[in-house]
């Protein structure tokens, strides 16, 4: 587990394929996150930038102390519309992106 001391690039074009959690949706997350004690899935990175995790980025920057994973997706990932291709098939496969299936494991919700 990491530390939360490193600063990723936030692509506002990647960030925009994941709908925003709404403030009810984010609270709980940041609940969920310091109630374990570490973010238990992975920020998904290119490089240095944030391809997946933005909502539990954003939590870590206000608890640096929250250890956390990466997954890099650059050995797979050769260009920017690789990346966008790689989203819309590992996060949007079920229809719901990986954000609202994740949080709805957390909460509880069917």
């Amino acid at each position: 587990m990491k530390k939360n001391k490193f600063e990723f690039i936030i692509d506002s074009e990647f960030q925009s394929q994941i709908p925003a959690l709404t403030d009810e949706e984010f609270q709980q997350l940041e609940e969920n996150i310091l109630s374990e004690g570490e973010v238990l899935s992975p920020l998904i990175v290119w490089g240095n930038i944030l391809v997946d995790g933005h909502n539990r980025y954003k939590i870590l920057q206000q608890h640096p102390e929250i250890p956390y994973t990466t997954r890099s997706i650059s050995c797979t990932c050769e260009t920017r519309e690789d990346v966008l291709a790689w989203m819309h098939a590992n996060m949007w496969s079920s229809g719901r992106p990986c954000a609202q299936r994740t949080l709805d494991c957390f909460s509880g919700a069917v």
